[in-house]
């Protein structure tokens, strides 16, 4: 109680977004995209949309709406929901 405004700003201070190399692109059983970053990070296709992706990329993942994250590589428009593994 009473630091209401301490937590807003640690929040507003937090990365909206982040932008990383793709080390390794896998698929699940079910064609979902599993993509390893350089730095370890582990990210799930969420959604059932095409997308090209391939080790080497750079790719940007941003915050959305309600805890969602999205990842554009890019030069490209498109973007993918995913979650993050690990």
């Amino acid at each position: 109680f009473g630091l209401e405004l301490e937590v807003l700003k640690e929040k507003k201070a937090e990365a909206s977004e982040q932008t990383s190399i793709v080390g390794k692109v896998d698929e699940d059983p079910y064609g979902k995209l599993i993509i390893t970053l350089s730095d370890g990070q582990v990210w799930k296709q969420m959604d059932s949309e095409q997308f090209r992706l391939s080790a080497g990329d750079t790719v940007v993942i941003s915050r959305g709406f309600m805890g969602s994250f999205y990842l554009k590589k890019n030069g490209q428009n498109k973007t993918l929901l995913v979650k993050r593994l690990s």
